[in-house]
């Protein structure tokens, strides 16, 4: 059993530029972890789980910052914050509209399936 875990379980990466072998939560080694390290440690943002000592195995000095910042890199600064709350809360009350009151209220909105009806819709707003 490995060490490591990636945050987003179903997300392939490569372990490197132009090279095919990729890593996933599903093919995790802990050798496979630390050769995707090595080619960049800042990945390291990138996995939920990892050994206390993941820098030596890297090979590297033990880093000055504290890991667990950088888990909140793919979240919007503050600032930024708002307006994500606004659209997720857009949308997610989007999603729980019965589609015929979609079609209703957007007319020039085609679409086969609710999840892309919706996603036109916030195209729509960004654009006006």
């Amino acid at each position: 059993m490995t060490q490591f875990r990636l945050t987003k379980p179903f997300v392939i990466y490569k372990v490197e530029k132009g090279s095919s072998q990729t890593i996933s939560n599903a093919i995790m080694t802990d050798d496979l972890a630390v050769k995707f390290l090595k080619v960049n440690p800042d990945r390291i943002h990138l996995f939920s789980e990892y050994p206390e000592n993941w820098f030596k195995l890297v090979g590297i000095e033990e880093p000055k910052i504290d890991v667990t910042e950088n888990l909140q890199t793919d979240k919007p600064k503050s600032s930024d914050t708002k307006k994500g709350c606004t659209d997720c809360k857009k949308k997610s009350q989007l999603l729980n509209t019965k589609m015929g009151d979609l079609r209703e209220a957007y007319p020039e909105i085609k679409a086969t399936s609710k999840q892309d009806f919706v996603r036109q819709i916030l195209t729509l707003n960004e654009i006006i």
